[in-house]
């Protein structure tokens, strides 16, 4: 599911505002190898020997302090070192010098990428809004994990929403972009919302709660996605 790039604006020290990187659900090597696999059209077991011998010829090339500043158009590949010793001649091992290597995006790539982003804000933090601790089926008792047309419980902290408001409510992201709300809602507490997921809900989904709070609709993403399961007994 693409949701685009995550962030938070947060107040800056400084003054003004900045903004910090959300993460979004964590990326998987099956996955990666899937994805090169389907632009290069090699198998994706290759895909990942390859990509594991290029990282190592890069640690190996290191050794000798070999650097470049963008290798393939992408990527910078450059030694660094630290560390802290009395005197100067105290560096005598690679763990003294905290010897390391970097790789990092270049700054072309970077700016070409980030001409197609797609910004998804996840609110002002640094103020109060609505967390989601866990999310739990009813019907298995398992969390990240849903029936069609069966009950979840959300728990956290400020989720006392009020379900006949339509910004307000819990509301679940199919992997189209598509939104659907939740209709039908149980108990309610500051603490914990019951809510029923919709017949036409289906696949992976992601859930966001949004509640009124000190004068405005504040909203929130739980961690994970939500995978579909059958009910009990049905397979």
């Amino acid at each position: 599911m693409d949701e685009g790039f995550l962030y938070q604006p947060a107040p800056n020290p400084r003054g003004g505002f900045t903004c910090r990187a959300v993460k979004g659900e964590q990326i998987t090597e099956a996955e990666l190898d899937s994805a090169v696999a389907a632009e290069t059209g090699l198998p994706p077991e290759q895909c990942a020997q390859v990509l594991k011998a290029y990282l190592r010829q890069m640690l190996a090339k290191g050794a000798t302090s070999r650097w470049s500043p963008g290798l393939y158009g992408l990527i910078g590949l450059f030694p660094t070192a630290g560390g802290s010793q009395p005197g100067h001649d105290d560096f005598r091992t690679a763990e003294d010098v905290k010897a390391g290597m970097s790789i990092a995006f270049s700054l072309a790539a970077i700016r070409s990428w980030r001409k197609g982003l797609r910004l998804m804000s996840q609110g002002l933090t640094g103020r109060v809004a609505p967390s989601l601790a866990s999310i739990i089926c009813c019907s298995t008792e398992r969390p990240d994990v849903y029936v069609r047309g069966g009950l979840i419980t959300l728990r956290g902290g400020h989720l006392k929403l009020d379900p006949h408001d339509p910004a307000q409510g819990i509301f679940c992201t199919l992997a189209d972009g598509s939104v659907v709300r939740c209709a039908s809602y149980g108990k309610i507490t500051r603490l914990q919302a019951t809510a029923l997921i919709p017949e036409g809900v289906t696949g992976p989904i992601r859930v966001r709660v949004a509640t009124y709070i000190h004068g405005s609709v504040r909203t929130s993403h739980h961690h994970a996605l939500l995978q579909e399961v059958p009910a009990p007994g049905m397979g």
